[in-house]
């Protein structure tokens, strides 16, 4: 198996979990907005690390 197949299986597989995750509500992150006004300006944050 070339390197490129064993990245996609990887992908895959990845996207498998995410999409189990995402069904069964245990991705512990939101899901990202790709609306406008959710885009944070991390310039001006007041939440620096």
């Amino acid at each position: 198996m070339s390197e490129r197949d064993h990245l996609e299986e990887y992908f895959q597989l990845c996207k498998r979990i995410y999409e189990q995750m995402e069904r069964d509500g245990t991705w512990p992150w939101k899901t990202d907005s790709t609306k406008i006004k959710d885009v944070i300006d991390s310039e001006n944050s007041s939440d620096d690390l």
